[in-house]
């Protein structure tokens, strides 16, 4: 293989790679959803009694009270992680690059963090 047709190859199995793992964890969000559903269904077709607080606690998933903390701080951490490495490559426009790419994790965990403080002062003020 030449030169040329590696360069192109590893960037499109990187993003390829990316696209799969994000496809499989909605995919297997769905899988669960569906699942929860099911048993709801299979539920009242047995004519079994169902409140309203079990519906919503088997099919409508709420969401963790620090999801957002969580995902911030591994952004965060991805971004600084990004940075890190960009000091071990010797060229100046590489690492300047690299630098720019982590600049997206690091705004998309800012962003996390400044909804985690938002919903953490709404949840304080009920």
């Amino acid at each position: 293989m030449d030169a040329n047709a590696f360069n192109i190859l590893v960037p499109i199995t990187l993003i390829v790679g990316v696209m799969f793992v994000i496809a499989l964890a909605q995919y297997l969000s769905y899988r669960n959803r569906k699942r929860a559903l099911e048993a709801v269904k299979l539920a009242l077709t047995r004519d079994d009694i169902i409140d309203h607080k079990t519906i919503e606690a088997i099919a409508w998933h709420q969401p963790r009270r620090f999801a957002d903390l969580r995902r911030g701080c591994l952004f965060l951490a991805l971004a600084v992680g990004g940075v890190a490495f960009s000091f071990a490559i010797g060229d100046a426009g590489a690492r300047n690059v690299l630098r720019g790419l982590t600049a997206f994790p690091a705004v998309i965990g800012a962003v996390y963090l400044f909804f985690h403080t938002v919903t953490s002062q709404s949840d304080s003020s009920r």
